[in-house]
């Protein structure tokens, strides 16, 4: 039996090219803390950038970064410690990304905040999406599952967002929620929890 929470459930890996820091995890949120030193281990002093990627005006890196190829990332934006960017993403302008993975072909619109979360292959997040990644009250976070808790040991993890889907204006993702693919967020929505695939979150 396949595990709820096995990255083959929200993501397909098959043409990412770093797919290796995804190897030995049980629960997809495992993926969160190696994110750092994984970045580390191929951007040390300068960002990775890959080819035909473009860097607009005043973007600021900080800490180690990797981005694949074709990628555009918008003016002003702000890419702080251990960031791993696939291909073919677009990072909109005065946008923040922080300790997170994002996928190839994703679209993180301007005005938006992305911080400990893997997002997937092919999805959108519109403008102004906040992905929140700690507890008001500084407590480690838990994913909820129904009437179950899983512990995850972390005191800053966002999101888990699976492939395909669509998170719409202004919405925000509370820490530990986990989406399934090919769901739809509407606008305006606070997300908590876990949802399976092919949800309406309205």
């Amino acid at each position: 039996m396949v595990n709820k929470f096995s990255t083959e459930k929200y993501f397909d890996l098959s043409q990412v090219s770093f797919s290796d820091i995804f190897e030995g995890v049980e629960n997809i949120w495992e993926v969160i803390p190696k994110i750092l030193p994984y970045a580390q281990s191929s951007s040390k002093d300068a960002p990775v950038i890959g080819k035909n990627t473009v860097i607009k005006e005043n973007v600021v890196f900080e800490g180690p970064v990797i981005i694949g190829d074709n990628c555009i990332i918008g003016p002003n934006a702000y890419l702080r410690e251990g960031v791993i960017i696939g291909s073919n993403v677009k990072v909109g302008f005065s946008c923040e990304i922080k300790s997170s993975i994002i996928l190839n072909n994703t679209f993180i619109s301007h005005l938006s905040y992305v911080g400990n979360s893997i997002i997937g292959s092919d999805v959108n997040l519109a403008a102004g999406v906040i992905c929140a990644n700690s507890r008001f009250d500084g407590r480690q976070i838990e994913v909820r599952d129904g009437d179950k808790k899983y512990k995850t040991n972390l005191e800053k993890f966002s999101c888990i967002i699976g492939d395909h889907t669509k998170v719409g204006v202004n919405s925000i993702l509370n820490p530990g929620s986990v989406i399934g693919k090919n769901t739809v967020i509407w606008p305006m929505v606070e997300v908590y929890g876990t949802h399976k695939d092919n949800e309406v979150i309205k």
